[in-house]
């Protein structure tokens, strides 16, 4: 048996060192491995760990600075604001005449009922304003129950005094209220409410002409661009005087008020307007 040099064995030894170490070393899979001795799978080399894959962070919306409101409304909005809640008035006056015609019956006499006729021509300078010449003709003064009371009690004082015949007066006008009503849920009808005031003479076609003041209201009902229905309440007052018999003084004065309650219809001249927009 030949005889192996020791320095041979030694360097083989050597030689051999590294590989055992390698091999007693657990692959990279073994360390990734549960304890169970389950085998976890190998990651995608394409997809991203679990905890790699992060949403996308949240941009927050810039704030705006309101400089305008106007810059922040949209542009539907700035037409809706446009629209008026309350609709435009039926019928304009401004610049227009009411040529206006009316029967009356007075209220406040005890001892006649005067029945008139009643006639006015107003101009609108302005829709809310006007200024017109009236006059009222008392055509009748049936007498009430109350002038016998007083003839057969003997409790009144013979005197001459003249009935006013007809009243004419200018007048100022002023139209603040408009409106609408509804008909019998068919039809809607426009209306307005106006107050006026004025003076003139009041006359029996006799020598004696006093001068009178009168105030009024009243109220429209429009049936169209031209026509409507015009109720009104007057009363004209002026200073009457008239003779007494069988007194040392015989003149006598007495302030007068005849309150007449008139019902007609107006017409607008010209029969159509125009609105116009700023």
């Amino acid at each position: 048996m030949a005889r192996i040099p020791f320095c041979f064995l030694v360097s083989v030894g050597l030689c051999l060192s590294p590989l055992r170490a390698a091999a007693q070393q657990p692959a990279d899979d073994d360390l990734l491995a549960p304890v169970g001795g389950e085998t976890a799978p190998a990651p995608d080399e394409t997809t991203a760990p679990p905890e790699e894959v992060k949403a996308a962070p949240e941009v927050a919306p810039k704030s705006v600075e309101r400089k305008d409101a106007a810059a922040v409304v949209p542009p539907v909005a700035l037409e809706a604001d446009r629209i008026k809640a309350v609709p435009r008035k039926p019928v304009l006056k401004n610049g227009r005449f009411e040529v206006f015609g009316a029967a009356s019956f007075s209220t406040n006499d005890a001892f006649y009922q005067h029945l008139a006729f009643d006639a006015a021509l107003v101009f609108y300078p302005h829709d809310a304003f006007g200024i017109g010449f009236g006059a009222d003709y008392l055509y009748a003064r049936p007498k009430t129950s109350n002038v016998d009371v007083v003839r057969q009690s003997l409790t009144s004082v013979p005197a001459i005094f003249e009935l006013p015949r007809l009243f004419a007066h200018l007048d100022l006008y002023w139209i603040p209220v408009y409106g609408k009503v509804s008909l019998f849920e068919s039809g809607i009808i426009h209306f307005d409410f106006y107050g006026s005031a004025g003076a003139g003479l009041v006359t029996a076609f006799g020598k004696r002409r006093p001068v009178e003041v009168n105030a009024g209201v009243g109220q429209r009902f429009y049936l169209g661009d031209w026509l409507a229905l015009r109720f009104e309440v007057r009363d004209h007052f002026f200073v009457d005087t008239f003779e007494v018999s069988g007194m040392p003084d015989p003149t006598r004065s007495d302030l007068q008020s005849y309150l007449l309650f008139m019902a007609g219809v107006s017409f607008f001249i010209p029969p159509t307007f125009e609105y116009t927009y700023r």
